[in-house]
């Protein structure tokens, strides 16, 4: 029988065994890091009034965001759409009268943070739109001996085709002066058909057109623009039967978009020291967040931003391009200004830290190590965004304010350090609008009859009257 003494060694020798395991516990494996491949997307023409739409497509492992600068006037970038390791997004721009030149453009496209980038500078081309002058000429047709109008006829335009009736024509006398470009003629009984050569240009019409004369003549003419759905429906929706309504496509439906907004000005990035709230709005620097040994808070002030009330905010960051080399620890906490419509920062004290902030805040920690003249940008701050556009007092084109805390220091580029080159803020959104916009071309339909111009004997534009004619709805 094995003594008590006995199996205490065996013991301690079976716990010794297990403590040198001939099988060793692996290392952790290191994260991948980004990485990010940017098609060229070359350089592009187009002439003025045309559109320019072109795709920029990247691949990586990570999410990946586009943005080109400088920005343009009625440029833009839409979302980003993913399919596998391909991220791409569309390029809109159609310049207007005036925008002709050349325009240099670096396109850019980020997986988060800007950790990989990569950047193509372009050219693109916008030609002048050739114009011509064209003299006219005003004839005046002296009181006549005879001229020839056309008696009480009656002419309905439907969406394609106009057919005038045979009618008897009757000269008679009288004084007529024409504006220019008309011609008096006399008419036979004849049957015309005018073909239409398509839909009118989509618009909005505040001014309905009117036929203007002059002398006592009253013109015999009558023309009639039925916007009602039931004489519609052929052109601009889908009949579903008798006293049924029209299925309209015209209505407006949720739209998408992508802007990208600069700072503009000395007094819209400005850095506050903690201590004493001294304020500095001119630094070609900001320094995020220690300026040498001085603790600070930096603000950030985008004005005009084209976001509408009620939209949803799909992505938001801020770029930065770094003015220095940093690679020491830091780390940063981000707030929006809770205001509807953000001021220019002061050089009050505390002009920065005393706004009041949104309930959204976003952390970076740790903040990646920067290389001097690289692009980075900030986590996603939608929600900060978002929180902003809710308030009860935002409207289009309003100022967005951010507020950065933090420690440690990562140094970019001010709108005095780089105009070209300062902090720019990227929203995406997408809008419905609480009351869906209809496109008729040249008719109004929110009157809910027919529109009836008439110009005859005894009726008014708009009356709804006129002799021997009967509109319905």
């Amino acid at each position: 029988m094995q003594s008590n003494e006995s199996k205490k060694r065996t013991y301690e020798k079976k716990q010794f065994n297990l403590n040198n395991n001939p099988f060793p516990i692996p290392s952790p494996v290191a994260a991948l890091a980004d990485t990010l491949s940017f098609t060229d997307p070359g350089s592009k023409t187009v002439n003025e009034g045309e559109l320019l739409s072109f795709t920029l497509t990247a691949t990586a492992n990570k999410a990946v965001t586009f943005s080109y600068s400088p920005l343009i006037s009625g440029a833009s970038i839409g979302p980003v759409t993913k399919s596998g390791s391909t991220y791409t997004a569309t390029f809109t721009w159609t310049p207007t009268i005036g925008q002709a030149g050349t325009y240099t453009v670096t396109y850019r496209a980020c997986t988060p943070s800007c950790s990989a980038s990569q950047s193509y500078t372009r050219f693109i081309t916008v030609n002048p739109v050739a114009t011509t002058s064209v003299s006219t000429t005003t004839t005046t047709i002296e009181p006549a001996i005879t001229t020839t109008t056309i008696d009480a006829s009656t002419t309905t335009v439907e969406p394609t085709t106009t057919t005038t009736e045979p009618t008897t024509t009757t000269s008679v006398s009288s004084t007529t002066t024409t504006e220019p470009s008309a011609t008096t003629t006399s008419v036979a009984s004849t049957t015309t058909s005018v073909v239409c050569s398509g839909e009118p240009s989509m618009a909005t019409y505040t001014d309905y057109p009117i036929f203007q004369v002059s002398g006592s003549v009253k013109p015999n003419i009558l023309i009639m623009l039925d916007n009602s759905k039931s004489t519609n429906f052929a052109a601009y929706g889908t009949w579903n039967g008798a006293g049924q309504d029209i299925s309209d496509p015209y209505e407006g439906g949720p739209s998408s978009k992508t802007i990208q907004v600069m700072i503009r000005q000395s007094s819209d990035d400005a850095e506050e020291a903690t201590a004493d709230g001294a304020m500095d709005l001119t630094s070609g620097v900001l320094d995020l967040i220690k300026s040498g040994t001085v603790d600070q808070v930096v603000g950030l002030r985008f004005q005009n931003l084209d976001i509408p009330p009620g939209a949803t905010i799909s992505s938001a960051i801020i770029r930065f391009k770094s003015a220095a080399k940093k690679t020491s620890a830091a780390s940063l906490i981000i707030h929006g200004e809770n205001t509807d419509n953000a001021s220019v920062f002061t050089s009050a004290a505390h002009d920065i830290s005393t706004r009041a902030n949104t309930s959204a805040s976003v952390s970076l920690d740790p903040v990646p190590s920067w290389s001097n003249g690289a692009f980075y940008e900030t986590p996603e701050l939608a929600t900060i965004v978002q929180e902003i556009v809710n308030r009860g007092g935002w409207t289009a084109n309003n100022a967005m304010a951010f507020k950065f805390t933090g420690t440690g220091v990562r140094q970019a580029l001010a709108f005095d350090g780089d105009q070209t080159n300062p902090p720019v803020l990227i929203v995406s959104y997408t809008f419905i609008p609480p009351t869906p916009v209809q496109y008729y071309g040249y008719f109004d339909p929110s009157s809910g009859t027919p529109i009836i111009l008439m110009i005859l004997s005894g009726a008014q534009p708009g009356s709804g009257r006129g002799t021997g004619l009967t509109g319905s709805a």
